[in-house]
């Protein structure tokens, strides 16, 4: 079954919700993102996130006053620029303010992508943007009153989750002064795939995985074509965050002070096909699931002396 028929009640009381307030086109429009990001259409998800945001600030301001998000001296209900949009709401929600240099930034890539397609050059650049602007902001313009609508209901928690993710990795790269690739939205699409669709069941996986759907089955098969250069620093068993299957394998690195630790390195559920190499390891290190002590105590126990 699908995750989200777990949700239904969530969605379906937050898009009628939605209707209520004017932002049912902004919902789909970041419905309509996730599922490009799920195809690896990053620069035509973020020309969608941004459709959203514009969405939701015309609707706040039609909300107030009709005539605030027309153009003055429009006859044809031609409604104003997205800058414009931003400035005419911050003066009403001054937190808003602190995104308007973001914003703008959202809506120059957004016009790039439009006008002249994708660049491969900037792809990273188009994620960094989903999850560091578009997404977050979305997330909190849509909580305030009087919409209060929840992202995470609308799009079920794992999606919502993985966003996270990918804001938190941008994050730990720009600290470093490393580049964003377009794989820290990786999860993202895998989290959407698995949520809305019965996929991927492990007889339509082509390669070394048995089409007989047994988890540990598969988790045998896959044990077997781990990368060499993981050694016997390996945790198995370990919860997927995206299917929930028991038997993630992760390559681990092990920190004892100042407390043990078990940072993830890399990770491999042969569930999901769920695939992070260690070139990507700060996504390995916030997607997967924390250890639990136990797991923690045993590793260290374990260990050569």
């Amino acid at each position: 079954m699908p995750i989200w028929m777990g949700h239904l009640a969530e969605r379906e009381g937050e898009w009628e919700k939605a209707a209520g307030h004017g932002f049912l086109a902004c919902l789909e429009s970041v419905e309509a993102a996730l599922w490009l990001i799920a195809g690896g259409r990053q620069a035509q998800a973020l020309v969608q996130f941004q459709s959203a945001v514009e969405v939701a600030l015309k609707a706040f301001l039609n909300r107030i006053d009709p005539t605030l998000a027309v153009e003055a001296g429009s006859t044809d209900g031609r409604t104003i620029k997205f800058k414009k949009a931003v400035g005419k709401v911050a003066d009403r929600l001054p937190w808003v303010a602190g995104w308007t240099g973001r914003l703008g930034d959202l809506f120059d890539l957004r016009n790039e992508v439009a006008h002249r397609g994708s660049n491969g050059a900037t792809e990273g650049r188009y994620a960094e943007c989903i999850a560091t602007v578009a997404f977050p902001f979305l997330g909190e313009f849509l909580r305030q009153k009087p919409h209060e609508l929840s992202l995470e209901n609308a799009m079920t928690p794992d999606i919502r989750r993985e966003l996270q993710v990918a804001d938190k990795v941008c994050e730990k790269l720009c600290q470093g002064s490393l580049p964003v690739g377009p794989y820290v939205l990786y999860t993202v699409g895998l989290a959407t795939r698995y949520a809305w669709v019965d996929w991927p069941r492990p007889e339509h996986r082509p390669g070394v995985l048995s089409s007989r759907n047994d988890d540990f089955e598969l988790a045998e098969q896959a044990r077997k074509y781990l990368p060499a250069a993981w050694g016997d620093e390996v945790v198995e068993n370990h919860l997927c965050a995206i299917c929930c299957g028991v038997n993630l394998f992760v390559h681990v690195r092990h920190v004892a002070e100042p407390e043990r630790r078990l940072i993830p390195l890399a990770a491999r559920c042969p569930k999901c096909g769920l695939e992070i190499d260690d070139e990507d390891r700060y996504l390995a290190e916030h997607h997967v699931r924390p250890f639990p002590p136990e797991v923690v105590d045993r590793y260290f126990k374990d260990l050569p002396r």
